[in-house]
């Protein structure tokens, strides 16, 4: 009986484990979409432009 509930243990563990690694990722590649987009608008580079500028 020891051994089937280690096994119960590590299922469980996997069914908390890999929803968790999924939405990382889903969140990951949402923010790099956005920041993308931002790039692509030329908001970000806006920014970096004005840090230069002030630096000068």
């Amino acid at each position: 009986m020891g051994g089937f509930e280690i096994l119960i243990v590590f299922i469980y563990l996997a069914f908390l484990v890999v929803p968790i690694i999924v939405l990382y990722f889903v969140i990951k590649l949402a923010i790099k979409a956005a920041v993308r987009e931002l790039r692509n608008e030329g908001v970000l580079n806006l920014a970096a432009n004005e840090n230069k500028s002030n630096e000068s």
